[in-house]
Formats: structure tokens, sequence, C-alpha cells
């Protein structure tokens, strides 16, 4: 039996020059993460961890809270987060004057105030919506919403294959991991973009792979079929009650 933790990076910078890195609220969510998930492991688990610098700011924030419980860490590609931070930035210019919905979440996002992380967040999901169904043209080298489907889609799927009875932990991003999980129970696309868009910074999602046949994704291994079962999405319980530690940036 595997046992796969699928872990979001804390809060990024949105409103920063550069958003690929933690906020000092992203640095606070990971080492409280760490202190969480390495006091139920059994053991050092095995890391993978995604292409970002967040992924790897998160990574190091949790060691810090736990410096004993997690591995050497293995740099997995099919973690990366889908290009929507690209996505947004090539096409504010196109967009910013237009009577467009997306046009309308940027204006909000560039007059500032207490409301700023919310039009943040609202501007990446006009933007994705529409990317995912194929309403916003963008360059080749952008990836298509059916390219990070598959991207993720394979991964999960290798993992169930390699009938490997371990405890992995993953760092990675909302996207990939709402992909993962809509993987796991057959959702449609447009549910995979509601699962990314409930996904708090520096939350816990859990997967267990199995003998067991209770779930949608079946896969035949060496040793029979094995199937992937849901059984945490999005805990945060671990960053206590404060608001300002519950953010989705």
């Amino acid at each position: 039996m595997t046992t796969l933790y699928l872990l979001r990076h804390g809060q990024a910078s949105a409103l920063a020059d550069e958003y690929d890195k933690l906020s000092p609220i992203g640095e606070q969510q990971a080492e409280r993460l760490g202190i969480h998930l390495g006091a139920h492991l059994s053991g050092p688990a095995r890391v993978l961890v995604g292409p970002r610098k967040r992924h790897a700011q998160t990574l190091a924030g949790m060691r810090r809270g736990a410096p004993d419980r997690f591995g050497a860490e293995t740099l997995e590609p099919a973690l990366d987060e889908h290009h929507g931070v690209q996505l947004v930035k090539l096409l504010t210019p196109l967009y910013a004057e237009r009577d467009h919905p997306f046009g309308d979440a940027i204006r909000a996002v560039m007059k500032g105030g207490p409301d700023a992380y919310r039009s943040v967040g609202r501007m990446y999901q006009v933007a994705l919506t529409g990317w995912a169904r194929g309403e916003l043209e963008h360059p080749d080298d952008i990836e298509t919403w059916s390219a990070f489907r598959t991207r993720t889609g394979a991964f999960l799927r290798s993992l169930i294959e390699g009938d490997d009875d371990s405890t992995l932990v993953a760092v990675t991003s909302g996207g990939a991991i709402g992909a993962m999980v809509a993987e796991a129970i057959g959702a449609p696309d447009e549910r995979a973009l509601d699962l990314m868009w409930s996904l708090k910074n520096a939350s816990i999602t859990r997967l267990r792979f199995s003998h067991h046949t209770f779930t949608a994704l079946d896969v035949t291994t060496k040793t029979g079929p094995r199937t992937v079962h849901l059984e945490v999405f999005n805990e945060t319980g671990h960053l206590g009650t404060e608001s300002h530690l519950h953010t989705h940036v």
C-alpha cells in the first residue's frame, strides 16, 4: 500500500514583482505544515518536489519545522503547476482595456486596496476558465489544458503502476493537486477547476493506493489491480484559527 501526500506550497508573492517566491506568511505556513506532517509520519518520507522556487522554499520551511522527517528530495517536473501565471502575464496587456470579463478582472487588480488578493484570485479564475475551455488564444509555448491534464494524470498513474509500498510526500501547486484528484475520482474538466480553486496554501491532500477496488481509477499492476482512494482533501487544521494563515494565492 502506498500513501501519497500532495502538499500545496505556502502563500506566494502574488502582488510582488516576482510571484514565484513565498511571502512571509507562506514561510510561516510551511513551517507549520512541516511540524504537523512530521509528527504523523512513521519515519523519514521519500520527497518529490516540483520545479518552482515556491515549491523548494516550502520544503525548506517544512524541514525547519521538522528537521529529521523529510528525506532527500527528487525533482519531479510532472509536479509543475499549469502555465496560468505565464498566460495571465502574456494576455494582460491585450485585455486590460477590453470590455471582457478578463479585462474587468485585470482592472480590479490594478485598483489595489484591501481586496487586492481576492481580485488577483478572481483574475486567475476568469483566465484559467477561458484557457481550459479553449476560449483564449495563446502562444504554443503555453501548455494547453489537455496537455496539463495528460501530464498530471500520467504522473499519478505511474505511481499506481509502480507497486511501491511506501510513503511519498509531493510538494506542488494547487492546480496540479486539483487535476490529480480529479483524475483519481473520475471528475470532468469543469470539476477539476472547482477543486483547484478550493485548495488553500500549505494544505494536505492524501491519496492511498491499494489492491481494494472502490474508486474510479483502476490500474492493473504485476500483483493485480490497484486503485487510488482519496482519504483527505485540503486539510488545513495545522494552520490553526488565525485567519491570516488561511490563504489561497
